[in-house]
């Protein structure tokens, strides 16, 4: 059975590295930033990236009336007024210092409302040179020429890998797995993980799972650097508490190393805290320790690949004589639509103490600003390392199987 479902996911695996023919998205932009450098590609990739979000500036029904997708931005602000302070253009040629679209990118007492874009972090200083340098093109204040061939080169230096406008992974976890995301210096990130125990298989009466027990997981992470974050976390399940340590020493094509791959390192520790006949609280049996080696390698804007090794003690740990486990984690990720993609892992057990069933997890993930969701079905219940790495309890060929989620939510300082 477990040929069959590794048979399964290369085969998985193998179809999307075949759709990337078909997506052309990384390579032509690449081509066409070094053939043709425009301004306007620049300023477009800008607004795609942090203000043409979902349930913000794009779509029929944009926030202020104001479309700011790649093919419409222009036509959206050139000769256009503010709508929070109708004597100020929104893109001002002739002034551009008095142009509210900058004054809300780096914000003041003279805006309106909060600092753009809402639910990101605030834009580069690469970014808004980018922008100021757009508006000035007209009046013939700078050679677009000449400025668009030097932000190509902080661009690339500020980028994940030249051409790739997304990064491998949006948020710190795929279902399970941890991946090369990090947190950013001062920011904080909040994640609830729910799944539901009752299976799909048990039908309309628990509205096939969603209407029963569940384990909880809330954690918050801070980044203490660019490069290096903790968090802490409790799940329901045992009343388990968790500390995690990841440090991110390469990124995919960035650096001196030039390596195409990212790769980090997640050390952690939990404690049991359920209590139990026989054991104190803080008893050592109820004491756990983890590390995880997180390589990933992005081919285009659309798929990125997930490879971890990852190590747990103490997984049996209701047991006195309790074993550890060691697991290689394999994911991946598929955007099919804009910040719309697929995301799968399995985690089969390479020695140690493992679970009646190999973990798996398949679903859909959205980007919504600053919140990231996940929903997918999975044969797993554990929320943290040593719960999730040994594996699940659903046989897949008995078409058993829960529902669950995560959702992740970012705070700028």
């Amino acid at each position: 059975m477990y040929t069959c479902k590794f048979t399964i996911i290369i085969l998985v695996f193998a179809l999307l590295i075949g759709l990337q023919k078909f997506d052309n998205i990384s390579v032509t932009y690449a081509q066409d930033r070094i053939q043709n450098p425009s301004l306007g590609k620049f300023v477009g990739d800008i607004f795609e990236k942090n203000c043409a979000t979902a349930g913000c500036h794009r779509g029929e029904y944009p926030k202020q009336k104001l479309n700011l997708e790649a093919d419409k931005y222009e036509a959206a602000l050139l000769n256009a007024f503010s709508r929070q302070i109708p004597t100020l253009k929104l893109v001002d040629r002739e002034s551009p210092e008095r142009s509210y679209l900058l004054m809300k990118m780096k914000g003041g007492p003279e805006i309106e409302g909060d600092i753009m874009p809402i639910d990101g972090p605030p834009l580069s200083q690469v970014e808004i040179v980018t922008i100021e340098n757009w508006i000035r093109t007209s009046q013939g204040q700078v050679d677009e020429k000449t400025i668009s061939v030097d932000i190509e080169k902080q661009v690339d230096n500020e980028s994940n890998e030249p051409g790739f406008r997304t990064p491998p992974f949006w948020e710190t976890r795929l279902v399970n797995l941890p991946t090369t995301k990090g947190i950013k210096k001062s920011d904080i990130l909040f994640r609830v993980s729910h799944r539901f125990i009752p299976t799909i298989k048990t039908g309309y009466d628990t509205y096939y799972g969603i209407n029963g027990p569940a384990l909880i997981l809330i954690s918050l992470g801070y980044g203490i650097r660019d490069d290096l974050s903790v968090t802490v976390a409790h799940a329901s399940g045992d009343h388990e508490w968790e500390l995690g340590l990841k440090y991110i020493p390469i990124q995919q094509y960035r650096g001196a190393l030039n390596l195409p791959f990212s790769m980090a390192v997640h050390i952690g520790g939990s404690v049991v805290t359920e209590e139990r006949p026989g054991r104190e609280r803080l008893d050592s049996e109820n004491m756990k320790f983890n590390s995880q080696l997180i390589l990933s390698h992005q081919l285009n804007d659309r798929v990125a690949f997930l490879l971890v090794p990852a190590f747990s003690t103490n997984t049996n740990h209701w047991v006195d004589d309790s074993e550890s486990t060691f697991a290689l984690g394999l994911g991946g990720r598929y955007s099919f639509y804009r910040n719309y993609s697929i995301i799968a892992e399995w985690i089969p057990v390479l020695d140690g103490y493992e679970a009646s069933q190999r973990g798996w997890g398949v679903g859909f993930e959205a980007k919504v600003g600053g919140h990231v969701f996940q929903v997918f079905l999975t044969n797993n219940f554990g929320l943290t390392t040593d719960q999730f790495i040994p594996g699940g309890d659903l046989d897949i060929g008995e078409n058993e199987y829960r529902i669950g989620f995560n959702i992740f939510r970012t705070f700028w300082f």
